[in-house]
């Protein structure tokens, strides 16, 4: 009888050490990514599904930067002759190309992630590094269009407003040669909010 006792104590015991190593083992290795904000471990945290806006570093530009968690695309302006559309770039594992959609040229790169955007782009030959937040409130990126596109008198306006309401844009004009000339753009008014990547015409 003190026999049975005793193994049944002791196999009582093995088991709970078994039970308490597996515990230990399973929060070991659910330990070795770090958790994100939204409880996600951050190597697997999607990016944010809308707006980015911030500034471009030494330059007077603003950048946008539209993504359906899949694509990326854009606009760049410093309201005045600087007035860069940004055709949309795959969102894989790592840094998304910035391409300039009237020739295809690289520009840049970005990261984008749940709380923010960074990268660098190309203005007029200068490479910019710039820093960008989710959009809030009026914040995002507005576009116009006037005309029939690639004909002369076509007009492309866009605006970058921040979210602390401050905004530039800049107007694409086709003249008769088919060449593009670009102007401060006029003042906002009830311009249509863009929160596609694609912004082709």
């Amino acid at each position: 009888m003190n026999d049975r006792r005793c193994k049944t104590g002791f196999q009582a015991r093995w088991v709970a050490l078994v039970t308490i190593l597996l515990a230990a083992f399973a929060v070991g290795c659910g330990s070795d990514e770090e958790l994100s904000d939204g409880g996600a471990p951050e190597s697997q945290a999607l990016p944010l599904v809308g707006t980015y806006v911030g500034k471009v570093s030494d330059s007077d530009a603003y950048i946008a930067l539209n993504s359906d968690g899949a694509q990326v695309g854009g606009y760049v302006s410093d309201g005045g002759q600087v007035s860069i559309w940004l055709a949309p770039s795959d969102v894989d594992e790592g840094p998304a190309d910035l391409v300039a959609r009237r020739d295809g040229a690289r520009l840049g790169e970005v990261i984008l992630g749940p709380q923010s955007a960074s990268g660098t782009v190309e203005i007029a030959g200068v490479e910019h590094s710039f820093s960008a937040a989710p959009a809030t409130g009026e914040a995002g990126l507005y576009r116009s269009l006037e005309g029939v596109a690639g004909a002369p008198g076509f007009e492309e306006t866009g605006w970058v407003v921040l979210s602390d309401g401050s905004e530039k844009g800049s107007t694409n004009i086709t003249d008769e040669t088919g060449n593009t000339r670009t102007r401060p753009a006029p003042e906002r008014t009830t311009e249509p909010k863009v929160t596609d990547p694609t912004t082709d015409i």
